[in-house]
């Protein structure tokens, strides 16, 4: 397990694109990153709040984006995540 950066605590190899999958549908909210990221995409999942960081599209579309991983979240941000939600 390695720190990846303040938005996250612990790189899990265990969350995945069902992961992903799983946020896109579970009413996330979305927060400003820190480049290479535009934006957060941020839901609970079985109690656990998860992160998803997406980049713009490769192809410049600005209606576009692709997610670049699935982590745990931050305390901080988990605890921003639950006084927003």
């Amino acid at each position: 397990m390695i720190r990846s950066d303040s938005y996250t605590t612990l790189l899990d190899a265990t969350l995945g694109i069902e992961d992903i999958r799983e946020v896109w549908a579970s009413d996330p909210m979305f927060y400003p990153a820190k480049p290479p990221a535009h934006s957060l995409m941020v839901a609970e999942i079985a109690g656990n709040v998860l992160m998803v960081p997406l980049a713009p599209a490769r192809g410049g579309n600005p209606t576009q984006c692709r997610p670049i991983g699935c982590y745990q979240a931050s305390n901080q941000l988990a605890d921003q995540y639950r006084r927003d939600r």
